[in-house]
């Protein structure tokens, strides 16, 4: 009888179970948003450290070349314009200039940014691009959603240089304030409506950001807050949830010529591509 009394003595009673499972809820959901916030939070910085590289890259390719930027639309991965598609080029797993049978792909700056070809991918964009990369415009539905790059360059650099053609990229100097012009940031993979109204015409496609371009050449003689249709604009992923309501909110990240990395909002994409101000 001693025994079975004991027994019972370290029994736990339907209620106390209860109890406990109800705490682990209570803190599972305080913790899980912490730790899902610190994971995107950890994500954005990996971004960052990316176009930091990015930066250097493209800084070590101008003091090699006479000082000129490189053309952007041909800058790291070449578009395949004899027998790819350049809406799908950017989660194109096979036409990787990576890949031995696609090496007349790689770009100016690819000797530049070395063997990481992790480099070239948002962790964060890559994320939105395997929920909702199939809604992209222009979408083939033969391509898979295998994200290989997520960051364009300033077009705004290589003005003459129309399309993708070698055209004659700017020097430098042309730069009057290297920490206000952007040299490579970050586009979404959809199109952005304000008020029914469309605000840029081309989703992440090349790695050229090109804010305005027309009859062939970039146009930069706008008032420097212009607020029209642009072509391509700044992403908006940063700092949201993966959800298409939040999706546009953010912000995206940003390394200007002068080296340092920040936060841009899409509304200052024209501003901060000019170069001469």
């Amino acid at each position: 009888m001693a025994n079975k009394i004991k027994a019972n003595q370290h029994a736990f009673t339907l209620i106390e179970l209860l109890v406990v499972i109800s705490i682990i809820a209570i803190l599972m959901a305080v913790l899980i948003p912490s730790l899902s916030k610190a994971r995107r939070a950890a994500k954005n910085i990996l971004c960052k450290n990316n176009l930091k590289q990015y930066g250097i890259s493209g800084n070590m390719y101008v003091n090699d070349n006479d000082y000129k930027f490189p053309n952007a639309w041909n800058c790291i991965f070449k578009p395949d314009l004899a027998g790819g598609d350049i809406n799908c080029q950017w989660h194109d797993a096979e036409r990787n200039p990576v890949n031995d049978d696609y090496e007349h792909l790689r770009g100016s700056l690819f000797p530049y940014l070395g063997d990481n070809t992790e480099i070239n991918l948002c962790p964060v964009f890559d994320s939105f691009a395997k929920r909702y990369g199939s809604e992209h415009p222009y979408h083939n539905p033969e391509i898979e959603i295998e994200p290989q790059y997520s960051y364009s360059m300033n077009a705004f650099l290589s003005p003459n240089s129309n399309n993708y053609t070698d055209g004659q990229p700017l020097k430098y100097d042309a730069v009057k304030r290297a920490g206000n012009t952007f040299f490579f940031s970050e586009e979404n993979m959809w199109l952005r409506e304000e008020e029914g109204v469309r605000k840029n015409t081309a989703a992440l496609n090349d790695n050229a950001l090109c804010a305005r371009f027309r009859n062939n050449f970039v146009e930069t003689n706008l008032p420097k807050d212009y607020d029209g249709q642009f072509d391509d604009l700044f992403g908006s992923f940063h700092k949201t949830e993966l959800s298409v309501q939040e999706r546009g909110e953010g912000v995206a990240n940003a390394v200007f010529v002068d080296g340092h990395v920040g936060e841009v909002r899409w509304q200052d994409t024209y501003r901060l591509a000019l170069v001469k101000r």
